[in-house]
């Protein structure tokens, strides 16, 4: 997220009572990085796992911005995508929700017999 070429944007990150040392290394990085200089980005621990759907929820409650965009901590996101799906929304009022294509990639970040290819639609 933070190679968006849309800048104004915030991110908070719901960390699901996990096990692993993700939420520290993200709340590490956001601590070091000059405030005025990044979008907002806050982390919001869970006490217990809720599962996901309660800590999509209470992502989306606490977000201070009209749109969201979801995104898994695992994915990867575009450096354009938040422009582009935000000046979609603005070019086509009537639509109510954007996706994107997906790429599958392996975990070493090699392409080739594991990537998947999703066609771009419009509903």
């Amino acid at each position: 997220l933070q190679e968006q070429t849309l800048r104004r944007f915030e991110v908070v990150a719901v960390d699901d009572a996990s096990a692993d040392a993700g939420a520290a290394w993200l709340a590490a990085w956001v601590s070091s990085r000059d405030g005025s200089a990044w979008p907002r980005w806050r982390l919001v621990r869970m006490s217990h796992q809720v599962g996901v759907a309660k800590a999509l929820d209470t992502g989306v409650r606490l977000a201070r911005a009209p749109l969201i965009a979801r995104m898994d901590a695992d994915d990867v996101a575009h450096p354009d995508r938040l422009r582009r799906q935000l000046l979609y929304l603005h070019e086509h009022p009537r639509v109510g929700a954007v996706g994107a294509a997906v790429e599958v990639f392996h975990s070493d970040g090699a392409e080739g017999a594991g990537l998947t290819k999703v066609q771009q639609s419009v509903l």
